[in-house]
């Protein structure tokens, strides 16, 4: 009988492979107690109704995608797999998302998303872009068959029909609208032609809305680069997408009015910039009309000739006075050149020798300077102030 017994771990393996692979993924809904955030990151609790309860954990990593703070008492629903924890030989719930049962559950969880978000900042004037004045490409962020793509295209066609409007068909409510939308921000911001987002559609319920208040879709539209307007729903609905985006539009029919300026207020404003640059220009004629005739009725052009003359005469006494210039320049260097050759013929050697100096050089024409020149014998010539003598050296002293 021993051969066929089963050990505790192997019986809990089988439970937990048939567990597991019977029961899977699976939604569950009750009231969360005993609810513990562990040190660790991961949550802790216990699901109820009146008849039963189930042990769940929410991983750290998988619990980063929260919109709301789990409280005991709470009705909510947690997505996750059915699985048996080996330790204590229980079965729990491996959850993978937790969402607020109710619409009471889901304005609180609107509420505190909100509220963390508007204290990391996302929600600053700082951060919106302006809008641009005249935009081109225009990306919208809807579903395709919706009225609220069919009042923008035609609201923003007859108001600015140069407008192109690029259509991103993305679900907008239901299992996957938030992941979608925000891949369709991204897209569009890969997509360098855009100008404009738009992300719209129409009104619903807070479920139906619910979508547009996830935080990915948040994060997307704060991180977008191109500005972004948001119009969903109906003028009393608020989203979390609107509260990030750069600006905010009641219905997607005012969002078409606030993104295209009406063409007849363009024309009319043309109009008036036409009115004005033609007064503009009837104003500059006739300034410069004046200036013309002020020039024209100018004695210079009444007397030419009587200017002339003056101008005439003022010539004159111009070219006396730089004659008078000139040679009073050239009598200044007169006498310094007078000086300059005075001077110039007292140190002249021909006024040296008629002073009763003479030159004596050798027959090499060397000008003797020392007697250690000379050796006796040796032939020299002296020159006078008149003539020259040819000598021989017959002795030399110091």
């Amino acid at each position: 009988m021993n051969d066929n017994a089963l050990t505790v771990s192997e019986l809990t393996d089988r439970v937990k492979a048939l567990v597991e692979d019977t029961i899977g993924n699976i939604n569950v809904v009750g009231e969360i107690s005993n609810y513990k955030h562990h040190s660790s990151g991961h949550r802790y609790f216990t699901l109820k109704d009146e008849n039963a309860q189930l042990r769940c954990v929410f991983f750290k990593w998988k619990a980063e995608s929260l919109t709301f703070h789990p409280q005991d008492g709470m009705s909510v629903i947690a997505a996750g797999k059915m699985t048996v924890y080996k330790p204590h030989g229980t079965y729990q719930l491996d959850v993978n998302r937790l969402f607020p049962s109710g619409i009471g559950a889901l304005e609180m969880a609107f509420r505190e998303l909100k509220e963390r978000l508007l204290k990391e900042g996302l929600f600053e004037k700082i951060h919106k872009k302006p809008l641009p004045e005249f935009p081109i490409n225009v990306g919208v962020i809807t579903s395709p068959t919706g009225a609220a793509v069919r009042d923008f295209i035609r609201t923003l066609h007859n108001r600015s029909p140069w407008i192109n409007i690029i259509i991103r068909p993305t679900r907008v409510q239901g299992e996957g609208a938030a992941a979608d939308i925000a891949r369709a921000v991204a897209e569009f911001n890969r997509y360098s032609e855009i100008d404009l987002i738009v992300i719209t559609r129409g009104g619903g319920s807070l479920e139906d809305l619910w979508a547009f208040n996830e935080e990915v879709v948040a994060r997307a539209v704060f991180d977008s680069e191109i500005p972004i307007v948001s119009a969903v729903g109906h003028e009393v609905d608020f989203t979390i997408c609107d509260f990030v985006a750069d600006i905010r539009a009641a219905t997607p029919t005012a969002a078409a009015e606030l993104i295209a300026i009406d063409k007849k207020i363009l024309q009319e404003q043309i109009s008036r910039i036409k009115t004005d640059l033609l007064k503009l220009l009837l104003t500059l004629i006739e300034s410069k009309r004046s200036q013309l005739k002020s020039i024209a009725t100018h004695r210079a052009f009444q007397k030419p000739l009587s200017l002339f003359e003056q101008y005439s005469i003022k010539l004159d006494h111009l070219n006396e006075k730089l004659d008078n210039s000139v040679k009073d320049v050239l009598n200044s260097h007169k006498v310094k050149l007078t000086h300059l050759q005075r001077e110039l013929n007292s140190v002249s050697p021909d006024n040296v020798l008629r002073r009763g100096y003479s030159i004596c050089t050798t027959e090499k024409d060397e000008v003797v300077k020392d007697s250690e020149q000379l050796r006796k014998g040796d032939r020299i010539k002296l020159k006078f102030a008149s003539g020259g003598a040819d000598s021989e050296v017959s002795e030399t002293y110091n």
